[in-house]
């Protein structure tokens, strides 16, 4: 019911935008960009000292995944210059045709292009009928070099955009790379000394990250939904066969799962989340927690 009536707004939220889109105006305001979610915005607020006006379509403590759009957040993309989309995303490929329809001074930048993808499964109901296809997995942002890659690509859109700034952005970007290199070896150090290669997730939101660092990733999930009984089951072997006692689980799905297979293996269910807009904090975070799961030698501060 919940899709149906999505469904059906839909049209009445773009008949919104559409109308809104001819008064656009920029000469004396701030500038305004549209993206899909939190890490995006930390980027252009990076690169650009805040001094550019964000529009975040997926709001804090929301999952892309279950995304529904609101009237405001739809008015908020009209008036921007450019939106930038992750690629993959799944509400984007719901709703970035329609916005380039009733939008067609918006220019869209796909930071995903180039970017080799990973490849899922997605299986969802629309109107009581099931479909099956392929897709590939969003969440690029988890990688630190996919990251770098978001940003490079923002920032040579921003200096397309606004030429005058180009040096603020270019001087930005430097110093943000930087960070993430930082970061990157400190995470390389954690996994170098670490006793497992494994580790148990809910929501398989860690699939680039785990692919950068050469880690496998274990998630309760299946196909989107509920783990089985038998699946549950089955993890349980895994993680006392491998000796995991750790389930990471986002602030933004249902823990009770994890909490049961954390239970079943006497470990505990840590909160991640890679969603949030600080993304050096973030994934600092990530990197601290990830040590102790994986049972490395390096400590939160990054010694042996």
């Amino acid at each position: 019911m919940r899709k149906v009536f999505f469904l059906l707004t839909i049209p009445i939220i773009f008949l919104l935008i559409g109308c809104q889109s001819g008064n656009k105006k920029v000469d004396g305001k701030k500038i305004t960009v549209s993206v899909s979610i939190l890490p995006q915005k930390y980027i252009v607020d990076r690169l650009s000292d805040n001094t550019i006006e964000v529009n975040v379509m997926v709001p804090p403590g929301t999952s892309p995944e279950m995304y529904e759009p609101s009237p405001a957040q739809m008015k908020g993309v009209s008036t921007s210059l450019v939106y930038f989309a992750v690629g993959p995303l799944e509400f984007e490929e719901t709703i970035l045709p329609r916005i380039k329809e009733l939008n067609p001074n918006i220019r869209f930048v796909n930071l995903s292009e180039g970017l080799s993808l990973i490849e899922g499964h997605n299986h969802h109901e629309i109107m009581g009928e099931h479909n099956h296809a392929t897709c590939y997995d969003p969440h690029i942002w988890t990688s630190s070099k996919e990251f770098s890659s978001m940003a490079v690509g923002t920032c040579n859109e921003l200096c397309r955009m606004l030429p005058e700034q180009k040096a603020t952005f270019l001087s930005n970007l430097q110093k943000l790379q930087k960070e993430v290199n930082v970061l990157d070896s400190l995470i390389r150090k954690v996994v170098e000394t670490a006793e497992t290669k494994k580790f148990l997730i809910y929501h398989p939101a860690l699939s680039y990250f785990a692919r950068e660092y050469g880690l496998s990733q274990i998630a309760i999930e299946e196909d989107g939904k509920n783990p089985s009984a038998q699946h549950l089951a089955g993890l349980v072997q895994v993680a006392k066969t491998e000796r995991l006692n750790t389930v990471f689980i986002q602030s933004q799905f249902d823990s009770r799962n994890a909490e049961i297979l954390s239970l079943e293996i006497g470990g505990n269910v840590v909160s991640i989340d890679p969603l949030g807009y600080d993304w050096i904090s973030n994934m600092t975070d990530l990197k601290d927690k990830m040590a102790k799961a994986l049972k490395s030698k390096v400590s939160v501060n990054g010694n042996e």
